[in-house]
């Protein structure tokens, strides 16, 4: 009665502690309640489905189970104890056996869910089934030491309670129960320690186990260093987000006949760093079990413990120790690590100092999954909050999870506990830079496209290479590629057109950037008898045109000896510096600041001979069309003649300089007016001849 009297006083005094902080108690949380395990990939519809057979729905120990496949699936994998785990993490757990033995798992009967995940037409598959396993007819019960002389059996309904008959031995005291007195309580009166078997029996003995009922020794009701251990003492043995949002946990404890609420837990849930109150309390009347919570918001941590007010002896409440959970904020990438940060576990329990009847010890590691195969721990100290990671491979896919145990004594009893923080995965290869700027491209001298652009994009990862995409037939597609550092991508062919094109960088941890916006080269064409045209695409990606220079070069140094601007995208040649090949390029100015330029392809055209003369002219002393002079490029002549014939063949003129014209007389009388023949005759400097016969009409 001593200890009895001891737990009485505590729970008192923590609660009337927990009073005098009203101003702690805050926000209250909205939670939602599933008594099942977190089965999500068995719940979605978005995986194609899959299909496999158990060798039984029901397993008794030593029984080895075995899965077949049914379905088209292939690459199939499975999970034998499925507890809600989400595909990263579910793809790490899943093995290529198709038998699995639960002998060193299950030791109480249990209904446990089998995966299996494969692929279908390269689509994940998903399918699950719920399998019973027993280590022999042992059904859910717990018991309840009240003193030294008094042990309390409780068999709850269950589905795993579907036996005929249920015997409960105490000291080989035999108490036989049938199904439909269930819920049960057995109160025996008996010096402790003590043995107890309690076994189901089927009427059909066929439909049972084997293997005997083990022998269960329990202990007298005395303190021990550490705290007493109770199999049954309430305990939440796991905690776990399975998303940042969604908390799903396992609590045990003992079983109670009696309905009234008072005998029954209920489930306390608060921010970590305040303290419970009746408030905080989000479930009643729960049996051990395992449940899931929707948690309201997923950057804080909150503390879950069970309670309640009545215990199976009828003396003083029981509890469990708090368990909270580890919400991991973030893991970001920093070249060349992956910082981690999450809510720093608490180092109390309920805010209490450690002492003779509260202690916690606390065992903190990451546990990192890499590329859905490897499984890497790092161990950490208790009160850490932040971790950087720097033996990653940056090119393969990493999943994080904090994992902490804890173990202590609460209430004169020992505890163990693990929580779980939320999964967190990082694929670099998903991650992607953005596109590199100023880019630009123009043509060599030797009538090549390359396109330029900043070599030092705004992106912290070293840059292993550049991509050149040129568009064909309205895709881009992939064309060059060139180790980084450069400065330019050349497309080596020679240009008939214009081309567009656009860049993209790959970085040393394979994440391709998204493409730059395209740029089209600027395409010089001469079109006769004297105008150059060009196509008005934008050879720049982030600016316009202002304006174009059209360059000549010399004839014979190949320099720039010339340049006239437009504003349009065609210009009319003037051949006067040139005898043989004319050579022009465009160059085409940026509207920004700073400029940037781009140039054409160049070209070389031949120097037309063109020459003519008008068909009346009118030598009437008015100064218009006065005089009959040839008309066209004369400067590139080498020799000229112009001889002018009457109607009867007489020669009556002749011109032998271009520059020269005649005025319509005949040795120096007024010529009639009338129809007049010409022979016009010249030779270029290229060595081209030009002879052209013709009619004048001469008219006053």
């Amino acid at each position: 009665m001593v200890l009895h009297k001891s737990l009485m006083y505590l729970n008192f005094s923590i609660y009337t502690f927990r009073k005098d902080f009203k101003y702690l108690f805050l926000a209250i949380l909205f939670f939602s309640f599933q008594k099942l395990k977190s089965q999500d990939l068995c719940q979605q519809t978005s995986y194609a489905k899959g299909d496999f057979d158990l060798s039984s729905l029901t397993l008794c120990l030593p029984q080895i189970l075995t899965v077949t496949n049914t379905s088209t699936a292939i690459s199939v994998k499975y999970i034998f104890d499925y507890q809600g785990e989400d595909i990263d993490e579910a793809r790490f757990l899943a093995t290529n056996q198709a038998s699995f033995n639960y002998s060193s798992r299950v030791k109480r009967p249990e209904i446990i869910t089998v995966l299996q995940i494969g692929d279908i037409n390269g689509k994940t598959s998903i399918a699950c089934k719920n399998l019973t396993v027993r280590p022999s007819n042992v059904p859910v019960y717990s018991y309840t030491t009240c003193t030294n002389n008094n042990l309390v059996v409780n068999l709850p309904q269950n589905p795993l309670n579907d036996f005929d008959e249920y015997e409960i031995s105490i000291n080989n005291s035999v108490t036989t129960i049938t199904q439909s007195q269930l819920p049960f309580e057995a109160i025996k009166n008996t010096p402790l320690p003590a043995q107890l078997i309690v076994q189901g029996k089927y009427l059909d003995p066929a439909k049972g186990c084997q293997t005997p009922v083990a022998v269960e020794n329990v202990s007298s009701y005395l303190a021990s260093l550490g705290g007493i251990e109770r199999p049954y003492h309430p305990n939440i043995s796991k905690l776990r987000l399975d998303t940042p949002t969604k908390a799903s946990f396992t609590f045990t404890g003992a079983y109670h006949a009696s309905n009234q609420t008072t005998d029954q837990y209920k489930l306390y849930v608060y921010p970590s760093g305040s303290l419970p109150n009746p408030s905080s309390v989000t479930m009643v009347n729960i049996l051990p079990g395992n449940y899931t919570s929707i948690i309201s918001d997923s950057t804080k941590s909150y503390c879950f413990f069970v309670k309640r007010e009545t215990s199976v002896c009828g003396l003083v409440p029981e509890q469990s120790a708090e368990i909270c959970t580890i919400p991991l904020k973030k893991a970001a990438f920093v070249p060349y690590r992956y910082d981690l940060e999450w809510v720093k576990y608490p180092s109390l329990l309920f805010g209490l100092g450690s002492s003779g009847l509260s202690n916690l010890s606390i065992n903190q590691q990451i546990m990192r999954i890499e590329n859905s195969s490897n499984l890497h721990t790092i161990l950490l100290s208790s009160n850490a909050f932040t971790h950087s990671d720097y033996t990653i491979n940056c090119k393969k896919k990493y999943c994080y999870r904090l994992k902490v145990n804890t173990t202590g004594q609460f209430d004169f009893f020992k505890f163990t506990g693990q929580s779980i923080s939320n999964m967190i995965c990082v694929d670099r290869s998903a991650i992607i830079p953005n596109a590199t700027s100023e880019v630009y491209v123009s043509t060599n001298p030797n009538n090549q496209n390359a396109v330029f652009f900043n070599k030092q994009p705004a992106w912290p990862i070293e840059i292993d290479r550049w991509i050149l995409y040129k568009n064909d037939g309205g895709a881009y597609t992939k064309f060059d590629s060139l180790s980084h550092p450069t400065d330019f991508v050349s497309d080596t062919s020679l240009v008939s057109k214009s081309e567009s094109y656009k860049i993209s960088y790959v970085d040393k941890c394979e994440s391709q950037s998204i493409l730059s916006d395209s740029v089209a080269s600027t395409f010089l064409s001469f079109r006769e008898p004297n105008q150059l045209t060009w196509n008005i695409e934008l050879p720049f990606d982030n600016s316009g045109i202002g304006l174009y220079e059209v360059l000549y070069f010399n004839e014979n140094s190949n320099t720039i000896q010339l340049i006239k601007q437009e504003s349009n995208n065609q210009h009319e040649i003037s051949f006067k510096e040139y005898d043989l090949k004319a050579k022009f390029r465009l160059k085409t100015i940026s509207d920004d600041s700073p400029l940037s330029f781009s140039y054409s392809n160049t070209i070389i055209v031949d120097v037309p001979g063109s020459l003519n003369l008008p068909n009346i002219f009118t030598p009437n002393g008015d100064l218009i069309n006065d005089r009959l002079a040839v008309k066209g490029d004369s400067d590139n002549l080498l020799t000229f003649s112009l001889e002018i014939f009457n109607r009867f063949g007489e020669k009556i003129a002749q011109i032998s300089n271009p520059k020269e014209s005649w005025d319509g007389r005949i040795k120096g009388k007024v010529a009639s007016v009338g129809i007049y023949l010409y022979r016009l005759s010249a030779i270029l400097k290229n060595g081209e001849t030009l002879t052209k016969d013709g009619i004048i009409e001469l008219m006053r």
